[in-house]
């Protein structure tokens, strides 16, 4: 329409065909179609394309209805003579299959009080203190209070998701009777219709003694309770907020929880969730006294100088535990706590970013009797007697083994028994660039320097002063007659 009337305009103000078509980006015949049109041109309705697949509906729909796939149902109707291309059969697939797809209606899901909650998180990549960070947000909603708990962690494994339940349940001081969750492969081994849980998830839920159930899979609608609040937080705590570290991020959002989340009035409810929550909290299922301990790949032994391996790094724990198994778990990826067999908090480390990193609390070693021996003195002056160049390489030992510096001396003495002084003095020289002072480092750089020598076919002595070298090769038949022969008996034949 705005071409045929931009086309008699300039035709009224005396252009010619060519120079209309020039101006506008027309071509030549188009100009000279509207020329001859003296009313506006109309638009013809389209005539439908006719499905090819009308002859077969009743078939395909059958064929649909027991999960046939595509590909199958194309290769019967090719046995028929179904002439239409691939590209058209699936086009009229799709529109046959949207006919059979009647929307279904929702019937919303209201619980009693203490009956269900809901839990799901939501993953968020924000800036701290110019590194990239991706934070997981864990929410637990009371489904009759809309009552919630966030909880923020550095990692989504099946430690962290359990952890904020946990931490959610003691939040809420009790536990719903239903958990509603998602299909993550943490909570559920197989998802609906065969629905299977996973085992420590399972034992989490006997711990705390709620009753799991996972939604069916694409059904977003089932947990909406706690997925629309994720909008909520996304667009007015995550959009245009700096956080300046993690710390910083999981104080705010507490904040912002009290006030924005359980202190608003509800769309639905009418009320504020915290003030439903106090008709509800009552009827939650009592918290047990321990914390759950049942997560068998977390267990530890400590070493003899109390400490225990978390991610390539070692954590004290008090002396008493010394060689004693205990069990671990990461909190939110940021704090690593640990626990003794009967499920009491015995330490709490911040985790370290830099692997193979010590890290030690004084109050762990408090009345142990330290090295303070004569032997130790004694190992330290021999050391520096044999190697006065390594002192650094002896402070940055008794640095990072200050609980059990005589054990790692004496076998690195021992070394000296084995190995020239030069590998050893190469060793050390290693050991202070990657700042790692152990026997067993030091003992695997001279093995690997002692492969990668060229191999000689001979070791080499030293003779006395006063001696010259003899060739000493003889061959092997001088060795024959040293060898002793039986005389055989006389008479008879012999081999």
């Amino acid at each position: 329409m705005n071409e045929w009337h931009t086309i008699r305009t300039l035709k009224a103000n005396g252009l010619g065909i060519k120079t209309i078509a020039r101006q506008l980006g027309l071509s030549r015949n188009t100009v000279r179609k509207y020329f001859e049109l003296d009313r506006p041109p109309q638009r013809l309705p389209s005539v439908p394309e006719e499905n090819s697949l009308a002859p077969f509906a009743d078939e395909v729909t059958y064929k649909l209805a027991q999960h046939f796939l595509g590909n199958r149902i194309l290769k019967d109707l090719r046995a028929k003579g179904y002439p239409t291309p691939r590209r058209t059969f699936y086009r009229h697939l799709a529109e046959l299959k949207s006919q059979l797809a009647q929307p279904q209606a929702i019937a919303r899901f209201e619980t009693l009080p203490g009956q269900q909650a809901q839990f799901d998180w939501a993953v968020y990549t924000l800036q701290f203190d110019k590194l990239i960070t991706r934070v997981y947000v864990h929410s637990l909603i009371l489904g009759f209070s809309r009552y919630q708990y966030f909880y923020a962690s550095l990692d989504c494994t099946q430690v962290s998701i359990l952890a904020a339940l946990e931490e959610g349940f003691r939040f809420f001081n009790g536990v719903p009777h239903e958990l509603l969750v998602d299909n993550p492969k943490a909570l559920v081994t197989q998802p609906r219709p065969a629905l299977r849980f996973n085992r420590t998830f399972l034992e989490f839920a006997g711990h705390y003694g709620f009753q799991p159930v996972a939604c069916w899979p694409a059904r977003a609608q089932t947990k909406g309770k706690v997925e629309r609040p994720f909008r909520i937080l996304e667009e007015y705590f995550i959009k245009g907020n700096v956080f300046v570290s993690f710390e910083d991020f999981v104080q705010r959002l507490a904040q912002f929880l009290v006030v924005e989340i359980n202190g608003r009035l509800h769309g639905t409810t009418r009320e504020r969730p915290s003030d439903r929550f106090a008709r509800e909290q009552m009827v939650l299922i009592p918290l047990p006294e321990r914390r759950f301990v049942g997560i068998g790949q977390l267990w530890r032994k400590a070493s003899g100088d109390s400490l225990v391996c978390y991610d390539y790094s070692r954590y004290s724990v008090p002396h008493e535990y010394a060689y004693k198994p205990v069990w671990i778990r990461s909190k939110a990826g940021v704090e690593l706590e640990i626990y003794a067999q009967d499920g009491k908090l015995i330490a709490t480390h911040r985790i370290s970013r830099q692997r193979g990193a010590t890290i030690l609390q004084a109050s762990h070693y408090q009345g142990l009797a330290l090295e303070a021996s004569p032997y130790k003195q004694i190992l330290m002056r021999k050391f520096l007697q044999r190697f006065p160049r390594q002192q650094t390489f002896l402070d940055r030992l008794l640095g990072q083994y200050r609980f059990n510096a005589t054990q790692q001396l004496r076998r690195i003495l021992n070394l000296a028994e084995e190995y020239s002084s030069d590998l050893l003095q190469e060793a050390f020289e290693q050991a202070l660039t990657y700042n790692t002072f152990s026997y067993q480092f030091l003992k695997g750089l001279l093995q690997a320097r002692i492969k990668s020598l060229p191999a000689t076919g001979a070791v080499s002595m030293p003779l006395p002063a006063g001696l010259e070298p003899v060739d000493i090769r003889r061959g092997l038949q001088g060795y024959q007659t040293l060898l002793e022969f039986p005389t055989p008996p006389a008479g008879g034949d012999h081999d």
